[in-house]
């Protein structure tokens, strides 16, 4: 990623994205609250769901290397869902477009969305 904003050495967002990233089966992603950002409704979504799917989270203040030690990174929008993203400044991410994790969180973010327009 190379348009997402870094303050330091902690992780914020991009424009028009949010960056969300698995390690060690826990899906991490920046706080809006803790670093003063607007919130991503999407990264909202991702996080409920994978809390809905069983997978741990982890908000909070992040730095640059925990994001160059992801398993998986995503970019988080309302365009795309989660876009995997391949790599982090130098740093190459491995690619797995159809992840356990990815699928469990994609579909429980569809269940999410449906619920909420009902």
């Amino acid at each position: 990623i190379r348009a997402a904003k870094v303050r330091g050495a902690q992780v914020l967002d991009g424009p028009n994205f949010a960056v969300a990233w698995m390690e060690r089966g826990v899906l991490k992603a920046p706080s809006w609250r803790e670093l003063g950002m607007l919130e991503s409704i999407t990264c909202r979504l991702a996080l409920e769901a994978a809390a809905r799917a069983g997978v741990p989270i982890d908000e909070g203040v992040h730095r640059l290397s925990d994001l160059e030690r992801a398993d998986e990174v995503w970019i988080a929008s309302t365009s795309a869902d989660l876009l995997p993203v391949s790599r982090v400044g130098d740093v190459e991410i491995a690619v797995t477009p159809d992840s356990d994790a990815r699928r469990a969180i994609s579909a429980a973010m569809a269940e999410l969305a449906l619920e909420a327009a009902d």
